[in-house]
């Protein structure tokens, strides 16, 4: 995923410096509507967080509320009570606040001595390193077009945090030290405070995440928490019986009035995986152990834009403008997905025009540029090699077998989370989806194998998922 998300932001970067207004554009349905399969997997019970939504129930923030309103024109839901000026309001926003605090319930108390770490990053030794004992998560994502919520189907969202680290890394590497500091100094940076309340005559039984700093504006951010948080009992959290429906691709809904959640929570669970994945690139964090069957709750939140409101008002034509850049990204990055553009600075086709042959260079230039902030380096010696040769990128990924192999497993992050339709740019095996892993054949544990423990103890208790037919994944 970290590869396709640096071609498309490559395309993003491109675009914006070489070309012009196109004639047409527009936005696409972000639903995928792949294919479910039931495989019968039963619903755990246990300590939750409160999801409902046929009861109203639900974290709020949230992106369900976009896809909830019947009036796409990127503001939410209006509430239903005329008399709740709250709800009411929500309708009249086009994301949610920077500074308020998210609040996730849950339906029993929390054991209170227990730490609740939402760090990104922390020091080990002199060293920045992926948090390894984080269990509660606000990661921002980026995507390619800049349009969060009616992103392209095919569209790789970026983990920010990921590609700021791997950034500082690459940095400390070339020698400079100065700036790898400055974002290794940021990234150190406690953003929230998370506190364990009160609520409803409870104890203990409400999470809540409260920026120190305001949130970026116009960025969508992934909550999740994983179920390292254990209730009063000391049994760990599992997931409502609607989101154990709703976030789980395997099941097939049974009641569409659930698809905007669906929408919303099923995408923030596949990339909070994502972002456990990274987390276990590095030594100091390999051992983390959650997995996307240990996020008890995921949603996707979007920020308000803060100041396109003033600025519609105050320079129309400047805000015009800005929303056909966003089109016009995402018909360029259409054109990627095609196979329109080679990434390798070779002739295009013949109906192509200047401005097109011109972005089509601009790209190779940046993927290839050391100093673009996610320079790949395996990527880069593909399209190099490529480009020498005279050769389109794919052929010269084929005659480089083990580069390739690097960039696929880089790509993927080991989970066929993305794309969720196949894209015919890739072409790798594919593997039954998603992933899952079972007690059947349980495998010795082994030193990459970071999830054993507490897989042994979920096939121990009996609340692993069954087999599919393709066996455990490795």
């Amino acid at each position: 995923m970290f590869i396709r998300n640096v071609l498309f932001t490559a395309v993003s970067a491109a675009t914006l410096g070489l070309t012009g207004c196109l004639d047409s554009g527009g936005q696409t349905n972000n639903n995928a509507n792949p294919e479910y399969r039931i495989n019968g997997s039963q619903t755990v019970k246990g300590t939750h967080p409160l999801f409902d939504p046929l009861e109203t129930e639900f974290v709020i923030p949230s992106d369900a509320l976009f896809f909830l309103s019947e009036v796409d024109d990127g503001t939410m839901l209006n509430g239903s009570d005329p008399a709740n000026p709250v709800t009411q309001g929500i309708g009249f926003l086009d994301g949610a606040s920077v500074l308020a605090p998210i609040d996730v319930k849950i339906s029993a108390s929390l054991d209170s001595q227990q730490v609740l770490d939402a760090r990104d990053f922390v020091e080990v030794d002199g060293e920045v390193v992926p948090n390894p004992d984080q269990n509660i998560f606000l990661i921002p994502v980026e995507y390619a077009s800049g349009d969060t919520v009616r992103a392209l189907i095919t569209e790789a969202p970026g983990l920010t945090p990921a590609a700021r680290y791997r950034e500082a890394l690459r940095l400390q590497d070339a020698g400079d030290t100065a700036a790898a500091d400055a974002i290794f100094s940021d990234l150190l940076a406690e953003k929230v405070r998370v506190e364990l309340l009160d609520i409803d005559g409870g104890q203990n039984n409400l999470i809540r995440v409260l920026p120190l700093t305001p949130l970026a504006a116009k960025t969508q951010y992934v909550l999740a928490v994983t179920n390292d948080i254990v209730d009063a009992n000391g049994e760990p959290l599992v997931g409502s019986p609607t989101y154990q429906s709703v976030a789980d691709p395997d099941r097939v809904l049974s009641n569409g009035a659930f698809q905007p959640f669906r929408d919303a929570m099923l995408p923030a669970r596949r990339l909070a995986a994502d972002y456990f994945d990274f987390k276990r690139e590095y030594p100091a964090s390999a051992g983390f152990a959650a997995d996307f069957d240990d996020v008890p709750y995921a949603t996707a939140i979007t920020t308000t834009a803060v100041e396109d409101v003033l600025l519609a008002n105050a320079a129309p034509v400047t805000y015009f403008r800005s929303s056909l850049k966003v089109e016009q990204r995402q018909e360029e990055l259409e054109k990627l997905f095609d196979g329109f553009y080679n990434l390798s600075d070779q002739p295009l086709a013949e109906d192509a025009s200047t401005a097109e042959a011109n972005l089509n260079s601009a790209i190779f230039a940046t993927l290839t540029d050391t100093s673009f902030r996610l320079y790949d380096e395996a990527l880069a010696t593909i399209l190099a090699d490529a480009n020498t040769s005279a050769l389109p990128w794919r052929t010269a990924m084929s005659l480089r077998t083990k580069t390739l192999t690097v960039a696929w497993l880089t790509l993927s992050r080991l989970r066929p989370h993305w794309p969720p339709t196949p894209i015919s740019m890739w072409k790798p095996t594919r593997r039954p989806w998603p992933p899952r892993r079972c007690c059947a054949g349980f495998p010795q544990a082994t030193a990459g194998n970071h999830f054993q423990p507490k897989r042994r103890r979920r096939c121990e208790s009996g609340s692993a998922p069954k087999c599919w037919s393709g066996g455990a994944r490795g």
